[in-house]
């Protein structure tokens, strides 16, 4: 589950450096625990992670499973799980 954590992590924060968010100061725990329209990913940036997700762990996750996220927590657990 780290090694998932860390790729989740480094993923969000890509995609919030090309959205130009300030996310630098949060820590890790921080940025889990957030909602995910707090943290600045619109529906196309979770799509976009929820499949770089499936492609690294060779899984396939339904919108119904992932429309509902509210942290990536949540999105973590349920990579994890699928």
């Amino acid at each position: 589950m780290a090694e998932l954590k860390t790729f989740i992590l480094a993923a969000t924060r890509e995609k919030l450096d090309i959205l130009d968010k300030k996310h630098e100061e949060l820590d890790d725990d921080t940025l889990f625990g957030m909602q995910i329209d707090d943290i600045g990913l619109d529906s196309l940036r979770l799509l976009e992670l929820v499949m770089e997700i499936e492609q690294e762990l060779s899984i396939e996750l339904s919108e119904a499973d992932f429309s509902n996220l509210m942290t990536l927590n949540e999105l973590a657990d349920l990579a994890a799980g699928s």
